[in-house]
């Protein structure tokens, strides 16, 4: 390969982490709405029937009445975990253990309003019959109002209309999360015993707030050749039209000058510049949410040749298209999946010449298990996904596929987990973070697994990277909040990549440490910053990278 065509898949490589790197960075200053789990400690009670209690029942049945098929399955469990079996002998203590334990496990299903109460024995065929009120729902209302926006905001967040049906705990958990996600304070939720008996009336009380807020941030998340120093401006709409939705624009560009590059006989100097456009539309819908991203990515950058120097530039646009179901969740996990088509289009040009062999069009699909839970004091989470690669869409086949050594239709396996968790009474929390993949396929240099930087492995400038078909890395972070909200942190990292090019390199692994302070200065103000200084620990010889990095983002929001 020529020196032209090294310099070129270098600068690809380059701007292809930064792309990633600017795509992360964005997307963690969308609104989310917070998930509101809980460590939980269940109340012990007896669980077993006294054997010989005395005076007592020959009981042969237990029934509820009325019969629904949910709350017969939890009769059935609470039979068998008091141990009760047809024929037995059983007394008012017995009775009462079997009402306790049917009772709290309709509670922590959720339905908090429902119980369970002794109705008579039926001494003919020795039948205990229990009667099961139900908590139902009366009406929901946002801040005591009925109007047409509140109205759909409330179909929207709960999927339906939810009067007159049983109340459920998680699905108003469930519709605050989805209401959480447009509003800029966490809505209150208040329930009250309505005029009919069994029925509750529920009242939501949000904070009416401007539908748009702004954002602007500066970071040095780029590179001297196309700017070091990059700048943000975000604008996203909330709940305009009811439906909870959620629409995010971002426009980030070079606020610096990149260096002049220039050849030996040519003293013209160029200078390189970049772009990045994000967009995103949010809609929730009881436990389903869509999402539509997009972002745009453009890159000029000078390459010096041997006579002149040339203006190489790129132009990727990728699109997701997603929906997301929470399949079941309860007072300390909530469990989804998820499936998103995708697409992917890059161009790359010198001067004005596209280079055809660099020309991608790719597509296919996302499938996925997302999972978060609370264990005593850690929290938890987990994220498996398989992407696939596929010919919707008009999608080209990848050159590297007459070589073996790439194709469009990839085949990914990706595993996401992490853990949180607070260092006995002190304000010290600890976090790991574990991103790995594996390759069924060969894989062009884009969806190489890229390690090195801010969001990989800490303690590198991101001038280079390692970069193979599959790989790992693990983030390890120990925060001391010495102040209201503002804390320390520091870094430990390793990251290790195979397959690919990956393949020709004798040392496959890297580790980097650093120190870190992050926080923000509310209520005075919505001002966020992150600033943090790493160094190389364990490195290849040939990695080249400074002996010390410096990170630094701000963030302002109004």
């Amino acid at each position: 390969m020529s020196n032209a065509l090294q310099k070129i898949e270098r600068i690809h490589q380059k701007e292809q982490r930064l792309e990633q790197e600017r795509l992360k960075s964005i997307e963690k200053k969308r609104k989310d709405s917070s998930l509101n789990l809980q460590s939980y400690e269940s109340e012990h009670i007896a669980d077993k029937i006294i054997e010989n209690e005395s005076p007592c029942v020959i009981i042969n049945d237990i029934t509820l009445e009325p019969k629904i098929d949910e709350f017969e399955a939890y009769l059935l469990d609470t039979l068998s975990l008091a141990d009760f079996s047809k024929g037995k002998c059983i007394g008012e203590k017995s009775i009462s253990i079997i009402l306790n334990l049917l009772n709290n496990k309709i509670i922590k299903q959720g339905y908090i309003t429902t119980n369970v109460k002794f109705s008579n024995i039926d001494p003919e065929n020795n039948t205990m019959k229990l009667n099961l009120n139900l908590g139902k729902i009366n009406k929901i209302s946002i801040n005591n109002t009925n109007n047409l926006k509140n109205k759909l905001s409330l179909f929207g967040a709960f999927g339906k209309n939810k009067n007159q049906e049983i109340l459920n705990l998680r699905d108003i958990e469930q519709a605050l999360e989805n209401i959480n996600g447009v509003s800029l304070y966490t809505p209150k939720i208040y329930l009250k015993p309505a005029t009919k008996e069994n029925f509750t009336d529920i009242y939501i009380d949000k904070k009416e707030l401007p539908f748009v807020t702004f954002q602007i941030s500066i970071d040095n998340s780029g590179s001297n050749e196309t700017g070091k120093y990059q700048g943000d401006a975000s604008i996203g709409f909330s709940n305009i039209f009811g439906f909870n939705e959620s629409l995010f624009i971002s426009q980030a560009k070079n606020i610096s000058q990149a260096d002049k590059t220039s050849s030996l006989y040519d003293q013209d100097f160029k200078r390189g510049k970049t772009y990045n456009g994000y967009y995103s539309l949010t809609i929730p819908f009881g436990y389903f949410l869509l999402e539509y991203t997009e972002n745009r990515y453009t890159y000029n950058q000078p390459l010096a040749g041997s006579i002149r120097t040339y203006m190489y530039s790129g132009k990727n646009t990728s699109r997701n298209f997603a929906l997301n179901y929470t399949y079941f969740r309860n007072q300390i996990s909530k469990n989804s999946l998820y499936f998103k088509l995708w697409q992917r289009n890059s161009k790359n040009f010198i001067e004005k010449y596209e280079l055809d062999n660099q020309r991608r069009r790719m597509a296919g699909y996302i499938f996925g298990l997302k999972s978060y839970f609370i264990l005593n004091n850690a929290a938890f989470k987990f994220d498996l996904s398989y992407k696939r690669g596929t010919g919707m869409l008009g999608s080209l086949k990848a050159p590297e596929e007459d070589f073996n050594q790439g194709t469009s239709r990839m085949k990914i396996f990706s595993l996401n987990a992490g853990m949180e968790t607070k260092i006995s009474k002190l304000p010290i929390t600890y976090d790991v973070n574990l991103y790995a993949r594996w390759n069924k396929t060969p894989l062009i240099i884009r969806d190489y697994l890229l390690i090195g930087g801010k969001y990989s492995v800490r303690g590198f400038d991101g001038k280079s990277n390692l970069g193979g078909e599959k790989g790992y890395y693990l983030r390890n972070n120990l925060t001391y909040q010495y102040f209201l909200d503002h804390n320390v942190y520091l870094a430990l990292d390793i990251g290790k990549v195979s397959g690919g090019d990956a393949k020709y390199i004798t040392n496959k692994t890297i580790a980097g440490y650093g120190i870190g302070l992050r926080g923000g200065f509310k209520p005075h103000c919505d001002l966020s910053y992150d600033v943090f200084t790493g160094f190389p620990l364990y490195k290849p010889d040939n990695f080249h990278t400074d002996k010390v990095s410096f990170n630094f983002n701000l963030n302002y929001k109004f």
